[in-house]
């Protein structure tokens, strides 16, 4: 067989095969020597190539192979920052054309004017506030001084978002002016009886009455009167006792029209012969 050597595996292979079909299991000694011949001549001929192998000369260097072409430490970098999104544009407010600016700033009178008039017929008023459409806008308030309106001289409009107007009712006065005796002032024209009643209890009656309520009631009262001329009072024993005033209360042909009103606020109204009887829930 060409090639064949004993060293081969596979000559290892044949040995062993030959030993365990003639000899059986008294053959294992066999098989341990031949494996270990086998072996010590596998030594040898790995020992015998080694020696053929040419020997680099004295006094020069191996022959160094081709280099491969320098490959530059990458320097570690910086983690690259993160990437900014562009902040989206801010939109820039419009601007209104001045014409348009006046146009609804007309309007926004008309309602206020509407509204305290509905109250107090005489009433006429002014802008304290420079740009009160910025505040009707954004939703804010603005301040307005009024004329022909008893015990009040300014009011704040508040713009709601819903576009509601409400106003709020301001008596502002210097302290000194305040320290003198208050002298009585010209009543309000007008037909009491023509009052939009809506208005006058907003602007005028609501929040006097509820403050009175929340005071005589810590004090023990459970009934307030509303008198003719406006008048508020409770009775000590059946003696009057002044608590405030309201400004232009209605005809008593509109009385009966309030009672709706006061039940808004959580206030029973009863109209009686020569007052209106207020009274509240505990």
């Amino acid at each position: 067989m060409n090639g064949f050597k004993f060293t081969d595996l596979k000559c290892l292979a044949m040995m062993i095969l030959i030993i365990m079909a003639f000899c059986g299991d008294a053959g294992q000694y066999l098989l341990m020597a031949a494996a270990l011949v086998w072996m010590f001549a596998k030594v040898l001929e790995l020992h015998r190539s080694r020696k053929k192998e040419p020997s680099v000369q004295k006094g020069k260097a191996p022959a160094k192979p081709a280099a491969a072409p320098a490959v530059q430490p990458v320097q570690a970098s910086r983690p690259a920052a993160p990437v900014q999104q562009p902040k989206p544009a801010v939109p820039r407010p419009q601007l209104i054309d001045p014409e348009m600016e006046g146009v609804m700033l007309r309007h926004i009178n008309f309602r206020i004017t509407e509204k305290l008039q509905g109250a107090f017929p005489s009433a006429t008023w002014r802008w304290e506030t420079a740009k009160p459409l910025e505040q009707a806008v954004k939703g804010g308030s603005a301040r307005i001084r009024l004329s022909g309106v008893p015990d009040w001289n300014f009011a704040d409009v508040l713009f709601e978002r819903s576009g509601r107007i409400r106003l709020e009712m301001l008596s502002l006065r210097p302290l000194e002016e305040m320290q003198k005796p208050a002298k009585e002032g010209p009543a309000a024209d007008g037909d009491p009886d023509s009052v939009n009643l809506r208005d006058w209890y907003d602007l005028s009656a609501s929040a006097v009455v509820r403050a009175t309520i929340d005071e005589v009631y810590t004090r023990g009262y459970r009934e307030l009167r509303i008198a003719e001329d406006g008048a508020l009072y409770v009775l000590e024993q059946q003696v009057q006792v002044g608590q405030g005033q309201l400004s232009y209360l209605p005809g008593k042909k509109l009385w009966a029209d309030l009672v709706p009103l006061f039940e808004e606020d959580d206030i029973t109204a009863t109209v009686e012969e020569d007052s209106i009887l207020l009274t509240w829930a505990n």
